[in-house]
């Protein structure tokens, strides 16, 4: 990309064109060649406007964006309990800091002792004073709790699904919403007596 002095100088050329054919309007001998001008200074117009921006966008360019991804989940079994504990953990990979507040949904699907298909899901609000980084920082949002901790040794049917969507309500402005979603199948044993 051109250096801004570049482009200033430039910009700074077309300026001075403009006033060259404000004269020539002024002094234009008939209807014909004053009407020609002016198409000219719309074009030249046209031309200093999108140089204008090019120059404001070299000296003050846009902040980065952030890029969130659901990156995996955190998962806590307590064997003693009997129970199962699941967050997410996302990680902003963009050039810029993602701030609160937007949502995360989190979802576990899984089946019961009775052979029911339960399924829970938590609506996580991150809160505004949340700042993640860029560049690789991770968060990790609450859990989803007290979830029953079913062996698949027990029954090959005791497999989890667990589901994550980052920014579900599309609050943050990113680089990119494709790598907002992930699913991912979790299931346990007891531990060795």
């Amino acid at each position: 990309m051109a250096d801004c002095q570049t482009i200033k100088a430039h910009l700074d050329a077309l300026i001075t064109e403009r006033g060259d054919l404000r004269e020539e309007i002024a002094d234009a001998r008939s209807p014909a060649e004053r009407s020609r001008l002016l198409a000219e200074m719309k074009a030249l117009n046209a031309q200093i406007a999108a140089e204008q921006k090019r120059y404001n966008d070299c000296i003050h360019p846009p902040a980065p964006k952030p890029d969130l991804v659901a990156r995996t989940f955190q998962i806590k079994p307590n064997h003693a309990a009997r129970t199962l504990e699941v967050a997410g953990v996302i990680q902003n990979i963009g050039d810029g800091p993602a701030q609160g507040p937007f949502e995360v949904t989190l979802g576990v699907s899984y089946t019961d002792r009775n052979l029911a298909v339960i399924t829970r899901q938590l609506n996580v609000h991150v809160a505004t004073t949340v700042r993640i980084e860029g560049h690789g920082a991770q968060y990790v949002t609450d859990s989803i709790k007290n979830l029953p901790l079913l062996y698949r040794t027990e029954n090959p049917k005791f497999v989890y699904e667990l589901d994550m969507i980052v920014d579900s309500a599309n609050q943050v402005a990113e680089v990119s919403e494709s790598n907002n979603f992930l699913s991912f199948r979790y299931w346990t044993v007891p531990p060795p007596s």
